[in-house]
């Protein structure tokens, strides 16, 4: 681990992951890069890399799990501010938020939004606490459970996400009930077979009183990279 001093405080400059010709990748200036695309406040990066220390330093399941790759996590998260659903987003809920992707990312990516994080585990409800307080996130909430059982939380949210958490017929079922009139559920799947599962899903959502409103390609090409598909909640006298 090699650490700099820049602009009178401690940078760390990892350099832990070789890329694909096995060169040695600079992750804070991955973190850097992403967080100057994507137009964050300052303090941005040095939350996003603490979330890559806490990451490599917590138990190992979490290491083989979200360690690897992690910026690869983090630009397939942050793609998702290009949707104005998620932009516009105050009141958010990821379900099953695990190492923190989407839910930490995007709670750095947008600050002026209240963001609760469900997981039903609780090592790693433990994780994100000590991780949101390590990143400095104020405007983040660790509930601790199943989505489905969360009474407080339904008709309270303009936007719901949802990353390798089960199929997206069985989110839809979670993430519905927490959705106001409006809202909107962001759904990160692959690319493969993306149009039977787009005609699918279209189905499915008919059953749940939303609409497949858009799907979004993020444009990535790395094996982390993911699909957007935004559902919307039907309003009062829409149809179904």
């Amino acid at each position: 681990m090699k650490r700099r001093r820049m602009a009178g405080a401690e940078k760390v400059r990892r350099r832990d992951r070789p890329d694909a010709a096995g060169a040695p990748v600079d992750v804070r200036a991955e973190i850097e890069a992403l967080v100057a695309r994507h137009g964050l406040e300052a303090g941005a990066a040095d939350a996003l890399d603490t979330l890559v220390r806490e990451l490599k330093s917590d138990a190992e399941y979490l290491q083989k799990k979200w360690g690897t790759g992690a910026t690869n996590r983090m630009a397939d998260s942050l793609a998702a501010l290009e949707l104005e659903e998620v932009r516009s987003a105050r009141r958010m809920a990821d379900i099953g938020s695990g190492g923190g992707f989407p839910g930490l990312v995007l709670a750095v990516g947008l600050p002026d939004a209240h963001v609760a994080l469900l997981e039903e585990r609780g090592q790693r409800c433990d994780f994100l606490e000590r991780t949101a307080k390590a990143m400095g996130l104020d405007n983040v909430e660790v509930v601790r459970g199943r989505a489905e059982s969360w009474e407080a939380g339904q008709g309270t949210r303009d936007l719901v996400t949802c990353r390798g958490v089960s199929g997206a017929h069985v989110v839809l079922d979670w993430a519905v009930p927490l959705l106001a009139p409006g809202g909107a559920a962001v759904i990160w799947q692959s690319p493969r077979n993306a149009e039977r599962y787009a005609e699918e899903m279209t189905r499915v959502a008919e059953a749940n009183s939303v609409h497949l409103a858009s799907i979004h390609s993020t444009g990535a090409t790395n094996r982390f990279a993911k699909h957007h598909y935004v559902y919307v909640k039907n309003g009062d006298g829409d149809g179904a």
